[in-house]
């Protein structure tokens, strides 16, 4: 995989900043778990993206305000949370994530849940308040269409 420059937001942290996300990217590929809490991102770097065997993704405590259709490329995710930061709607490629079990989004400023997570037929934890829901596979989850 080919590296672009750090986001800017990681370059501003200096050297340690750096290193500590390039060295989270690497490991990723190896560990198939990511976290880029709390490093300030206003965006979901590229080189994320390619990670497709990526089992679970953490993006709590950042500037995020979208999470972008390429996050439904990560189809191997089993859990994804991007807690406290100031997401207004998911992209409908979330849908694509079939794999989730774990969606956590506590913190940021959605009303609804769009249809698409309907098509989550795995999904048995949902945080969108403070409060965490264990969900029951309900008839609603297969009504939904593809």
């Amino acid at each position: 995989m080919l590296f672009r420059s750090p986001p800017a937001t990681i370059l501003e942290r200096g050297t340690e900043g750096i290193k500590d996300f390039l060295a989270s990217i690497h490991y990723a590929k190896r560990t198939h778990r990511l976290d880029l809490s709390k490093m300030g991102l206003s965006s979901i770097p590229p080189e994320v993206f390619p990670l497709t065997g990526l089992k679970r993704l953490a993006l709590d405590a950042n500037d995020l305000d979208h999470l972008p259709p390429e996050i439904g490329l990560l189809t191997s995710l089993e859990e994804l949370t991007f807690s406290d930061n100031h997401v207004a709607e998911l992209p409908p490629e979330i849908g694509n994530l079939a794999s989730l079990t774990e969606l956590d989004f506590k913190g940021n400023q959605m009303t609804t849940v769009p249809i698409a997570v309907g098509r989550l037929s795995n999904l048995t934890m949902l945080s969108s308040t403070r409060k965490t829901s264990r969900l029951r596979r309900k008839r609603l989850w297969r009504q939904v269409p593809p």
